[in-house]
């Protein structure tokens, strides 16, 4: 679920600290923390329309993901 800046997923809870738009994707800047450790780290994507995002590694931009919003 994204709230804000704040993202909470089953394992962990993020907090996008830095968001930068490049050309027709974005790169966010996150630190995130579950029960035991903390970490911090970059993840890129690009919007596919409304209820899609593909996340990808700028040097390995042929590997990607794709997410869906899930229907409430």
């Amino acid at each position: 679920m994204v709230n804000g800046s704040r993202i909470l997923g089953p394992n962990s809870t993020c907090t996008a600290e830095k968001i930068v738009k490049k050309g027709d994707h974005f790169s966010v800047r996150l630190n995130c923390s579950d029960a035991i450790l903390f970490s911090s780290f970059s993840v890129s994507f690009r919007v596919i329309d409304k209820t899609h995002f593909e996340r990808f590694d700028p040097q390995f931009p042929e590997l990607s993901v794709i997410y869906y919003k899930c229907e409430p």
